[in-house]
């Protein structure tokens, strides 16, 4: 039977070190894979700090990840586990991208289409492995925002963008124990 605890540690720690590892290079800022969105994302996709639980610098570039909601419930579904839980849990990737002068139509439009083809292999890739951790993924966002210098910009004043901000909800499946020691240790 899986630990809820562990689940939950297992999935952060294997979405920041897939996206910090294995999708984003960061010493050559480059993004891995074959398509031309690709080419687009090695220089706007640039994430300087790779941070969960501590942020470095919230001024920088950076990709946060974090248990944003979630719901369990008891489930007589397992064979020997009358107290098992089938829970949603809902992994929420955040990105910063601090910006260069002239990047913002394309930082606002490309950001999210990397982070979401990066969440869909991440969770292909996890289910792969032979984890079935993340069963009956569903992926929601909304359109990015901009951090301005000021918030009473107008409209067509790009001069005080300084940043731009997305976040993308990985809501999923996973079926968890019910230990004492789990909940204790």
């Amino acid at each position: 039977m899986i630990h809820f605890k562990n689940s939950v540690i297992y999935v952060l720690d294997n979405f920041m070190n897939f996206m910090a590892d294995e999708y984003i290079d960061l010493s050559g800022n480059k993004v891995e894979g074959d398509n031309q969105l690709n080419k687009l994302l090695d220089d706007k996709l640039k994430i300087e700090y790779f941070s969960l639980g501590a942020l470095r610098s919230m001024s920088k570039s950076f990709l946060w990840a974090s248990i944003a909601e979630g719901e369990s419930r008891g489930s007589n579904s397992y064979i020997g586990d009358s107290a098992g839980f089938a829970d949603d849990i809902c992994l929420k990737a955040t990105v910063y991208k601090e910006l260069k002068a002239g990047e913002s139509f394309l930082a606002y439009n490309i950001i999210p289409l990397a982070l979401n083809q990066a969440a869909r292999y991440w969770i292909s890739k996890l289910n792969d492995e032979g984890e079935r951790i993340a069963l009956s993924p569903i992926i929601k966002w909304e359109a990015p925002s901009f951090d301005s210098e000021n918030s009473k910009r107008q409209f067509n004043d790009f001069s005080s963008i300084r940043g731009v901000n997305f976040s993308l909800n990985i809501n999923f499946k996973i079926m968890t124990g019910s230990y004492l020691n789990e909940v204790l240790y």
